[in-house]
């Protein structure tokens, strides 16, 4: 029996020659010993294989939380935008409320933070209030900038004006 194997495999030759004198039940016992070795080899093969495929399906599970961190993260940086958003339309409320404008100027308060919101909607309604101020008087003073005296209108109309205009070409 001892021949037989011993044929199969070159490198079984020499050892089993060499074992020769442990007798017949040594020779048992260290075949014995020799396919406990080859399955436990196959078997350390075996979950290695196993080892290395479970590190591999961790590996992928880690990839896909971290791409779950990864969009976690994104959906975080969308929430704050938003809540950027709203603070500063919530600045933008607070200081028309505050600074009451009519509703189509109120685009033209702006700013960067609940100061410049107040300080924007301050002015215009300021600018508002005078422009409106006195029973829709006009907002400018019409006063020449060198004297600070309102020009002399002599004649109330254009017709006036055109006649007198022409008055002063008939002379020529």
């Amino acid at each position: 029996m001892a021949d037989e194997k011993a044929t199969e495999n070159p490198a079984e030759v020499e050892s089993v020659k060499t074992d020769e004198p442990l007798g017949e039940p040594g020779l048992k016992a260290l075949q014995a010993e020799r396919e406990a070795r080859a399955e436990a080899e196959k078997q350390a093969k075996e979950l290695a294989e196993k080892v290395a495929a479970f590190e591999k399906a961790e590996q992928e599970k880690k990839d896909a939380e971290l791409s779950e961190v990864e969009r976690a993260r994104k959906e975080a940086a969308e929430a704050t935008a938003e809540l950027e958003r709203v603070r500063l339309e919530s600045a933008r409320l607070g200081a028309l409320a505050k600074y009451p404008v009519p509703e189509e100027y109120q685009d033209l308060v702006t700013g960067t933070d609940a100061e410049t919101f107040e300080a924007s909607a301050k002015k215009l309604h300021e600018l508002h209030t005078k422009a409106t101020a006195g029973g829709g008087k006009e907002l400018f003073d019409h006063s020449m900038p060198s004297t600070g005296k309102t020009p002399p209108i002599t004649d109330g109309s254009y017709e006036a004006g055109a006649e007198k205009a022409r008055k002063k070409i008939a002379k020529k």
